[in-house]
Formats: structure tokens, C-alpha cells, sequence
């Protein structure tokens, strides 16, 4: 799983927990929660949902790093590939490309 995987399937997470938000315009290093009507139940339903489609365990002490999508995906990607390093399984193939940090054009 590439990075453009990762953040399309962390935006289908977030259109699973919050249906009736545009996720079209969203600007990947502008934090979630001013982009999106994101409450704590909801926030919560969506870590739950990226532990299980990633099959890793995301400590209540890391959602810090998880306030933008760029964030969520470096995070992710790091992760999994510790993981993959260790030899362990449960987070899908994620090649280690970096992720892209500049603002979307308006």
C-alpha cells in the first residue's frame, strides 16, 4: 500500500464516520477537525476503524500526531513500516515514499 492509498483510504474512513461532510476540498495540512464537523464519538469511531483496515493498535497518546491527513498518513506509513521491518504482519505493504507537506492552491 502506497501513500495515495493510505490517504484515500483514510478519506474513506472519515466518509464512513461523518457521511454528510464534503471531503472533496479538504486540504491535507489543514488539521481535520477545522475541515470537518468532527466531535470526540466521531473521532474515536474513525481510529477505530483505521486500527482494524490497518491492523495496527494507535495508542490513545498518538492522536496528537494525527490532527491533519498529510499527519495521518506519515504516521501510518511510518508505523506500518516498522512493522514490516520487524517482520510482524497485520498492516498492509506500505513502501516507504515520504509524503508530499505543501499547501493545496486556491
Amino acid at each position: 500500500m502506497g501513500i495515495k492509498e493510505i490517504i484515500a483510504t483514510i478519506l474513506e474512513i472519515i466518509a464512513e464516520v461523518a457521511p454528510d461532510e464534503d471531503l472533496t476540498g479538504l486540504n491535507p495540512v489543514i488539521p481535520l477537525q477545522d475541515q470537518v464537523d468532527f466531535d470526540s464519538v466521531v473521532f474515536l469511531a474513525a481510529m477505530m476503524e483505521v486500527q482494524e483496515r490497518f491492523g495496527i493498535e494507535v495508542p490513545e497518546e498518538d492522536y496528537v500526531e494525527l490532527t491533519t491527513l498529510n499527519r495521518c498518513a506519515a504516521y501510518l506509513e511510518a508505523r506500518c513500516n516498522r512493522l514490516h521491518q520487524a517482520g510482524t504482519t497485520g498492516c498492509p505493504a506500505v513502501p516507504s515514499v515520504g509524503i508530499e507537506m505543501r499547501s493545496r492552491q486556491s
